[in-house]
């Protein structure tokens, strides 16, 4: 006899039995019969067809789809924090106290004063991301990827949340290079270039080394060593990860001395065995146990050029999970239930709604990011090259 239970999302189960299970029911009634063009569909449970367009549906599907990779961010800002305004709290650690021992005491004495971390708390508003992307009835026509028929306005709706989700991923990508390299990230308003803000972190540590890596005499593993060293020293935690720019991972992979070190016969340092991650950058190999990878990913900036994120002559060694992380502020926005406005916090969130008169749906994915700087010792950079971009792009 059949029984009737409750999942923990609170969505009816049929459970028959000594009866085989039924056909694959219609996903959310979107209407879409074909099994394979399901699967693609990661949605709610108990999300039917009108209520795939409300907020919290897609904030539900979003949680249930990891949001797109990315390897600056969420290598040094991993963290997440979600404030229910639009400001942001921000706050400056001083590292220093964490590289103390705790000390001994008397047996007789009830312990010994540790000094507090100094910080300062600075509240800002981040500017608003948010990419708009229209759908039209005529696009409707437009033949799915390996399919015969068109698409549906459900897979159209998913695959439009997922491209605008990979956008905001590129622009929070850009923010931690711009945080690691320089220190300053500017927000200027797409539409009119206006200057909307400057999210001001201090000037990064650079280490000048004390020959190029296109000098044939130069020795980059010890250049490597060095950073790591004063890493190490300054943060009180062990170097994790290295970071080569285009033009730098050539000069590394190529260089006679690195080469000569990894072909020794009896003492291994390290090894280069070039192979990609899921993030999109490129592991070349490691060094004393720790992975060198090679980042190479672009972005179009408004001018139609190709940027890298990590500048093409420049090698990063630092402390990964370092404290960074990226704040949220809250967006305003109408609720499609209700006629209110209503402050939603969250790293994503989305707004649909069909002007009036018109055969159109327009779909918005807005958050408010502010990067949380990592300790400021747990990193530093170099230029492998006798100029930099800027200088050359200059000359």
């Amino acid at each position: 006899m059949p029984v009737s239970i409750k999942n923990p999302r609170n969505s009816p189960v049929r459970v028959a039995n000594n009866q085989p299970e039924p056909p694959p029911a219609d996903e959310g009634g979107l209407g879409i019969s074909d099994p394979t063009r399901r699967q693609r569909l990661r949605l709610p449970p108990g999300v039917d067809s009108e209520g795939l367009y409300r907020t919290a549906a897609i904030i539900d599907f979003l949680s249930l789809n990891v949001l797109t990779a990315s390897f600056l961010r969420d290598t040094f800002c991993p963290k997440v924090v979600e404030h229910l305004s639009e400001h942001v709290w921000i706050d400056y650690v001083t590292y220093g106290q964490r590289k103390r021992l705790a000390p001994f005491v008397s047996h007789y004495a009830k312990g010994s004063v540790v000094p507090r971390e100094k910080y300062r708390t600075h509240i800002f508003t981040p500017p608003k991301v948010a990419p708009i992307r229209v759908l039209t009835s005529d696009d409707l026509y437009s033949r799915a990827p390996n399919a015969l028929e068109g698409m549906h306005d459900a897979e159209v709706l998913l695959e439009d949340l997922m491209t605008l989700d990979m956008m905001i991923q590129k622009t929070e990508e850009w923010m931690t290079a711009k945080l690691l390299f320089e220190g300053t990230v500017p927000c200027i308003d797409f539409d009119t270039g206006r200057l909307l803000s400057t999210i001001d972190y201090g000037t990064p540590i650079e280490t000048v080394i004390d020959k190029p890596w296109d000098d044939p005499t130069a020795q980059p593993l010890t250049h490597l060593k060095a950073c790591m060293r004063l890493v190490g020293a300054e943060a009180g935690a062990g170097v994790d990860t290295i970071v080569m720019g285009k033009t730098a991972a050539d000069l590394f992979e190529n260089h006679e001395s690195v080469l000569n070190m990894f072909n020794k016969l009896f003492v291994k340092a390290g090894e280069l065995t070039p192979k990609m991650s899921e993030t999109g950058v490129y592991n070349i190999g490691n060094y004393r146990g720790i992975d060198i990878v090679a980042d190479e990913q672009s972005f179009v900036n408004k001018a139609g050029d190709t940027e890298y994120y990590v500048p093409e002559d420049v090698v990063l060694v630092g402390v990964s999970k370092a404290g960074g992380g990226f704040s949220y502020g809250a967006i305003g926005q109408k609720m499609q239930d209700a006629d209110r406005l209503e402050l939603i916090p969250g790293r994503r969130v989305p707004l649909i709604w069909f002007p009036e008169n018109s055969d159109v749906r327009k779909l918005r994915l807005a958050c408010r990011p502010a990067p949380i700087s990592p300790f400021k010792e747990t990193w530093t950079y170099f230029h492998t090259t006798t100029q930099t971009p800027l200088a050359r792009k200059a000359a």
